[in-house]
């Protein structure tokens, strides 16, 4: 019973003094490197503790170390300490930094001891360069990394920043590098101009632990002229759905599974085409159903983007392709004629009504009126209009005699220009049926002679 009693108070006065945490400033130290030794200490007893110190002691060949005094520590309380140290000739490898904390209740002294495993490693040092500066998405660069530090095993090279990518792989693996090594790698910009190259070098130490190392290496990313163009075949009318031809022109090299994806421009099936294969310096004509496109007349530059393989390699442009739209521009013309029917001779007043039935305002609308049969009775055979909004309409009038009877044909243009800035012309032929003239049956020979007869015989009467 007596012997129970002792361990459980020697169990109270080992708990009595707590260290909590130790740590190191980094997982590893090379030679001339320096760091800190972070130890943090607690009282987890019921009673306040003084004279509390820590010690640390390094091994040989690292400066550091030494005791730090705390003092007072109240129950429930804490202290944190850090001892900077500098390797500088200790032998590599694996050692061991041993930790001693002590402090007293004013009866008993309580010691509590720790160590924490010190990697002295000769680190690799590296540095990164490319054979050229200047590139074009998609061209291959010999990648040359040099290790002037200690020995580094299983390096991986990655990319870290997003505008640049290894066209085949995520990661190229060079083996142990110890001094220096090139490796070929075809690079994919979606970025042009200058900028970073972010590489992030993995590898193991000379005793195991694996680590990394990131450098940035300038590159500047050419312009890439592209050797994909698109030409519209027909022309595109806006609003109305028909089937339009394309031109691909591969300037380049052999182009597999090539995709072409629209924007802007609704194609039936969904707006990815699918082309296949276009040979070297070749073009390729394809057809696609056009659903209602609602664009505005006129030319505008459609993003279109482009992908294929080629050697092997996924490749993507986004070209600016030139759509001409058309508007669905139509006028509609009517004549009238009063007063009806038309006589020849008399005169009768033409109207001719214009009615916009696109779906843009159309302008500088004009009427002329035509024919070899009709007197115009008009300084001029052409009147102005103006403009005219969708769906409204406007009549000109031009006062004419026919010149002839029977059908008498008649041509009316109608010139404007309508939502993309095109000058459009549009006739119609028409024919009017001319009467003749209304006849005067009156004929005054036989009264003028009735009425002679009847003089000369009223003379002959009065005679008798």
């Amino acid at each position: 019973m007596k012997r129970l009693l002792v361990l459980l108070v020697l169990g109270v006065v080992f708990a009595q003094l707590s260290i909590s945490s130790v740590s190191l400033s980094d997982q590893s130290f090379s030679p001339g490197s320096s760091g800190y030794l972070t130890i943090t200490i607690a009282n987890i007893g019921q009673s306040s503790l003084s004279a509390v110190s820590v010690k640390a002691e390094f091994p040989p060949g690292v400066v550091g170390g030494g005791e730090q005094f705390v003092g007072i520590i109240e129950s429930g309380g804490s202290a944190t300490l850090s001892f900077p140290f500098k390797v500088e000739d200790a032998n590599k490898g694996v050692s061991v930094v041993r930790i001693r904390v002590s402090g007293s209740d004013g009866s008993e002294t309580f010691i509590r001891r720790s160590s924490v495993a010190l990697s002295i490693v000769d680190e690799p040092k590296f540095s990164v360069h490319l054979d050229r500066s200047t590139i074009e998405s998609g061209d291959s660069v010999q990648i040359v990394v040099k290790n002037n530090g200690g020995p580094a095993k299983n390096v991986f090279l990655s990319i870290v920043n997003s505008s640049v990518s290894f066209a085949q792989e995520d990661r190229l693996f060079l083996g142990d590098v110890e001094g220096e090594k090139a490796v070929e790698a075809t690079l994919l910009a979606s970025q042009e101009g200058a900028q970073k190259m972010l590489l992030k070098i993995e590898y193991e130490n000379e005793i195991g632990e694996s680590k990394f190392y990131t450098t940035a290496v300038d590159l500047r990313v050419k312009p890439t002229l592209p050797s994909i163009s698109l030409l519209q075949k027909d022309p595109i009318k806006t609003k109305q759905t028909a089937t339009v031809r394309f031109e691909l022109d591969n300037r380049g090299e052999d182009k597999e599974d090539v995709r072409l994806i629209f924007s802007n421009l609704s194609v039936e099936g969904g707006n990815e085409v699918v082309l296949g294969k276009v040979p070297a310096r070749t073009k390729k004509e394809f057809s696609v159903k056009v659903i209602n496109p609602d664009l505005p007349p006129g030319t505008f530059l459609m993003p279109l983007k482009v992908r294929w393989v080629e050697k092997g390699i996924e490749k993507e442009s986004l070209l600016s392709v030139p759509l001409e739209i058309l508007s669905d521009t139509e006028v509609g013309i009517f004549i009238e004629g009063k007063p009806t029917p038309f006589m020849k001779g008399e005169r009768h007043t033409l109207s001719v009504l214009v009615a916009n039935k696109g779906s843009y305002t159309i302008d500088s609308v004009s009427v002329r009126v035509d024919s070899e049969d009709l007197e115009l009775l008009e300084l001029s055979n052409e009147q102005h209009i103006g403009s005219l909004e969708k769906d409204d309409f406007s009549t000109v009038q031009f006062d004419v005699m026919p010149k002839k009877e029977g059908a008498t044909s008649l041509q009316i243009t109608v010139n404007y220009r309508d939502g993309d800035g095109r000058w459009k012309t549009a006739k119609v032929e028409k024919t009017i049926v001319v009467r003749p003239s209304p006849t005067n049956n009156f004929n005054p020979l036989p009264y003028l002679i009735g009425a002679v007869v009847g003089g000369v015989a009223v003379f002959l009467y009065r005679r008798k």
